[in-house]
C-alpha cells in the first residue's frame, strides 16, 4: 500500500497520497489546516491516512515540523 502496484491504483497507495499533500504544502500550515482543505479528497478520506501520508514524507526529507508548523524541507 505505500507503493502502487498493478492492484492499487497510484493515488490510492501512500505515494500518491504524499504526492497530493506536497500540492497542498506550498505555504506553511498547521496539521489542522491542511486536514480541513484535504478531508473531502477522496484519496485522502480518513485522518489517519492523511497522517500516514505526512509521516512517509517526513520519513523520505521532504517535509519538516517545527514549533507545529508544517513546511516542504529545504532542497
Amino acid at each position: 500500500m505505500i507503493l502502487p502496484t498493478k492492484h492499487i491504483n497510484p493515488l490510492d497507495s501512500l505515494l500518491g497520497t504524499g504526492a497530493l499533500v506536497l500540492e497542498r504544502l506550498k505555504t506553511s500550515k498547521t496539521v489542522t489546516q491542511l486536514w480541513d482543505e484535504m478531508r473531502d479528497v477522496p484519496q485522502v478520506a480518513t485522518f489517519e491516512r492523511l497522517i500516514l501520508g505526512l509521516d512517509f514524507l517526513y520519513m523520505m526529507g521532504l517535509v519538516e515540523l517545527d514549533g507545529g508548523i508544517i513546511r516542504r524541507a529545504a532542497p
